[in-house]
C-alpha cells in the first residue's frame, strides 16, 4: 500500500524516448518529458513491493491458521506444524524483506524526474516557478490524500482497534507521518501506510528552492545530502545498540540517500538524453 501511493506519485510523471535534442533556448516553452524505459523501472518497483505485501500477508494468515489449530487440536499439534514450517518461512520472510527496496527505488525515480523537470525549466526560462510547482503538486496529491485522512479521522472513534490516534493523524496532516514511526515504532494504524508520501512531500517542500541555482547548485546540494544517511547510520550504530529496523527504514535522513542519488543522476546524465519536452506540466 505504501508503495501503491508512491506508484501513483510516479505514474503522474511522464517520460519518452527520442533522439537527443539541443538544449532549450531561453524563453522556450517548458514541458513534460516522456521516457518509456522508466515505466519499466516503475513496474519493477511496484512488483517488488506488491510481492512483499503478498508474502507478509501470507505469513499473517499462516500464524492465524496455527492459532486456530491450537484451539481446535491442542497446542502440541499446532507446535508441531509451526516447527515443520518455521525454517522455510523464516528464510522466505528474509528474502521478502529485501523487496522493500522497491519503495526506495520509487524515491530515486521521483527525485530523478522532479529534478530533471526543474532543471529543464531553469534552462528554458532562466528561473524556476516555485509557486506553480507547489500548486501542481498539491492538486495532484492532496485531494485523495486528505480525503483518505478525513475518512480515517471519522472512523477513529468507532474503531479503536485501528489505533487511529490523534497525534498520528495530526502528523499525517503535516506530512511528517514517518517520524512517529521512527520514534515510537509501528502502531498498526492504516494511516501509517502513508509514511512514504510524507517522506516525498518533505523532499518536494525544499527541492525547488535548490533547483533555482541550476545544475551546479543541485549537484553540490545532492552530493552533500548523500553524506547525511551514512552519518545518520553511523550515529545510530554508536548510540543505539538494539535499534528497531523501522527507525531506519522510515527515517527521512536515511531515505535521503535515494533522493540524492536520483538528483545526481538528473545532473550527470546528458542534457538531451532520452527525453524530449512536451506540453507544459509537472
Amino acid at each position: 500500500m505504501a508503495a501503491t501511493t508512491a506508484a501513483a506519485t510516479q505514474a503522474s510523471l511522464s517520460v519518452t524516448s527520442s533522439s537527443p535534442l539541443p538544449a532549450p533556448r531561453a524563453g522556450a516553452p517548458v514541458g513534460r518529458f516522456y521516457a518509456p524505459e522508466l515505466d519499466l523501472l516503475r513496474l519493477f518497483a511496484f512488483s517488488l513491493v506488491f510481492l512483499r505485501h503478498v508474502v507478509t500477508n501470507f505469513g499473517l494468515a499462516r500464524q492465524q491458521q496455527l492459532a486456530t489449530a491450537a484451539r481446535a487440536l491442542g497446542p502440541a499439534v499446532a507446535h508441531a506444524g509451526a516447527a515443520a514450517t518455521a525454517g522455510r518461512w523464516a528464510a522466505l520472510q528474509g528474502y521478502a524483506q529485501s523487496l522493500d527496496f522497491g519503495v526506495s527505488l520509487f524515491f530515486f525515480l521521483s527525485s530523478y524526474l522532479i529534478t530533471r523537470l526543474l532543471l529543464l525549466e531553469k534552462a528554458a526560462t532562466g528561473r524556476v516557478a516555485i509557486r506553480d510547482f507547489y500548486v501542481r503538486r498539491s492538486l495532484r496529491i492532496w485531494p485523495l490524500y486528505f480525503t483518505f485522512l478525513a475518512a480515517m479521522a471519522a472512523v477513529a472513534p468507532l474503531a479503536p482497534w485501528l489505533n487511529l490516534t490523534a497525534p498520528r493523524i495530526f502528523a499525517s496532516l503535516l506530512f511528517v507521518a514517518n517520524w512517529p514511526v521512527v520514534l515510537h515504532g509501528w502502531a498498526g494504524s492504516p494511516i501509517e501506510l502513508l509514511w512514504s508520501v510524507s517522506v516525498e512531500e518533505q523532499f518536494y517542500l525544499v527541492w525547488p528552492q535548490f533547483a533555482r541555482f541550476g545544475r551546479k547548485g543541485v549537484f553540490a546540494v545532492s552530493t552533500s545530502l548523500a553524506v547525511v544517511p551514512f552519518a545518520t547510520l553511523l550515529w545510530y550504530s554508536r548510540t543505539h545498540a538494539h535499534l528497531e529496523n523501522t527507525a531506519l527504514w522510515t527515517n527521512s535522513l536515511v531515505q535521503g540517500l535515494f533522493f540524492a542519488g536520483g538528483a545526481l543522476a538528473a545532473c550527470l546524465l546528458p542534457a538531451g538524453g532520452a527525453c524530449r519536452p512536451l506540453e507544459r506540466g509537472l
